[in-house]
């Protein structure tokens, strides 16, 4: 066993270990600037307030991202920087830096940049990359946030409680950006393969999904697609949720970099998973889908789909038909669980050996992120739930039909659990290296879910002698 896991583990290894030779160049200081009194009223047509007077050169921010081309979120996030290019005109300008949309390409290159000392002032996304994360706050190149968040209420009230907590070092400090709303992962699912398999309701226990899986296979229709290559997140979610329907289960999930995967809870998961490859889409084995940018026809030809509210801009493309939206619904995970995908997780976080100006006008668009505009918007256009505000009926008005069910759902009793994602709390080489190779040797019977649970903590083991 130890041999299968060294040649799955060990062909990244040096790659990952050459961001660590990066130099500590040092904290910049920055004065913390007054309380916001720009933010943007919630309820007027106009809903910015006139921003400051220009007394200096404008400055120029670049922002690289891989939210860009096809990429689901990529026009939401234009919209988002003409908005604040707007509101702080003649004052400060951020200029997209446009990547493949393509997460670990782009997570790639910001290692290579950490270890040239070259990292933009702003990097993102952190969770999908918590050594990355972790070496740069340890070389001491964060800007800390918290002088920033506490002399502005408006900032910090809109802030998500858990965000907030979850960022906040033993120190005080703040390195990584708390937000301002969450996406839950729920099921997605399509109510027309439901009635076409003759199910009128989501499952709500294990023994109400099996018979639903059954059914669905009696009658022809694809219950979901499990990916195996790639990051497989959509299978990785799954497992996340099968391990957390018992106590020892959650406790797991909800540990900081878990040291030991060899439990019942972690088996019975796996034993659950291989069944459900039974019922999968036949491509499921070798497929890196389905995707942000195929998760249209994922959702139009599969029953079922688990993800977050972000995933919604891309049920929606061009030649989607005017009523899909009214054919999806959202549903709880059955045992009335929900998987907590970012309010505990990193997100942003701004490189201090940048000019002060830099600097500043970096803490202006992260508090932009969190202002009153920004959240409305992104509630409307991706679902994502405010940690404070409720949408009123002009909100639902625009939003798309599924959009606001997920809000609806989010925000009602119908979460009995709540617990991090995999990506939240284990540790990145299992999470990108050590995880996804098992999910092809559990679906072809190459390994018992006890071998699988045992190779995780395997993994654990060697991140921790070998990476971190």
């Amino acid at each position: 066993m130890k041999k299968i896991l060294a040649v799955l583990l060990c062909a990244t290894m040096i790659a990952m270990l050459v961001a660590a030779c990066a130099q500590d160049p040092g904290p910049t200081d920055v004065a913390p600037p007054p309380a916001n009194d720009t933010a943007p009223a919630a309820d007027s047509e106009d809903t910015t307030a006139d921003a400051p007077a220009p007394s200096r050169d404008v400055v120029q921010l670049i922002y690289p991202t891989y939210q860009a081309g096809a990429q689901p979120e990529a026009e939401f996030f234009a919209r988002v920087i003409e908005e604040f290019n707007r509101q702080y005109e003649g004052v400060y300008e951020v200029i997209i830096e446009e990547h493949p949309p393509d997460i670990p390409m782009f997570l790639e290159r910001m290692n290579m940049l950490f270890a040239a000392d070259d990292l933009p002032v702003i990097v993102h996304p952190l969770m999908q990359d918590r050594l990355l994360t972790e070496r740069i706050f340890d070389a001491g190149l964060a800007v800390d946030l918290a002088p920033y968040i506490n002399a502005d209420p408006v900032w910090k009230e809109n802030l998500i409680p858990s965000s907030l907590e979850a960022q906040t070092r033993p120190d005080g400090q703040i390195f990584s950006q708390p937000l301002a709303y969450y996406s839950p992962i729920v099921f997605f699912y399509n109510t027309e393969l439901f009635a076409q398999a003759g199910v009128d309701k989501f499952p709500e226990t294990m023994d109400e999904f099996w018979a639903v899986l059954d059914q669905m296979k009696a009658s022809g229709v694809t219950p979901f697609l499990l990916p195996t290559e790639g990051a497989a997140f959509p299978s990785l979610a799954l497992l996340s949720w099968l391990i957390g329907r018992t106590e020892e289960g959650r406790q797991l999930m909800n540990t900081n970099i878990p040291e030991n995967f060899s439990i019942p809870a972690v088996v019975d998961a796996f034993t659950d998973l291989r069944r459900m490859f039974d019922y999968a889409a036949p491509e499921s084995v070798g497929s890196v889908g389905p995707d942000k940018l195929n998760a249209f026809r994922a959702a139009e030809k599969t029953a079922m789909y688990n993800m977050g509210a972000w995933i919604m801009g891309a049920f929606f493309p061009p030649d989607a038909a005017e009523d899909f939206a009214d054919k999806l619904a959202v549903a709880p995970f059955p045992g009335g669980i929900a998987l907590d995908h970012d309010s505990r997780g990193y997100s942003r976080c701004i490189i201090n050996t940048y000019p002060d100006d830099q600097i500043e006008a970096a803490i202006e668009l992260f508090r932009f992120f969190a202002s009153d505009w920004f959240i409305r918007e992104i509630m409307v256009d991706q679902g994502a739930v405010p940690a404070t505000y409720r949408p009123t009926d002009e909100d639902y008005s625009r939003m798309s039909s599924v959009a606001a069910e997920y809000i609806r759902t989010a925000t009602s009793d119908q979460f009995k659990y709540v617990y991090p994602q995999y990506q939240v709390n284990w540790d990145p080489y299992t999470v990108n290296t050590g995880a996804p190779p098992l999910l092809a040797m559990l679906a072809n019977d190459e390994i018992t879910p006890e071998e699988a649970a045992d190779m995780l903590t395997e993994s654990v083991i060697f991140y921790f002698e070998n990476v971190d």
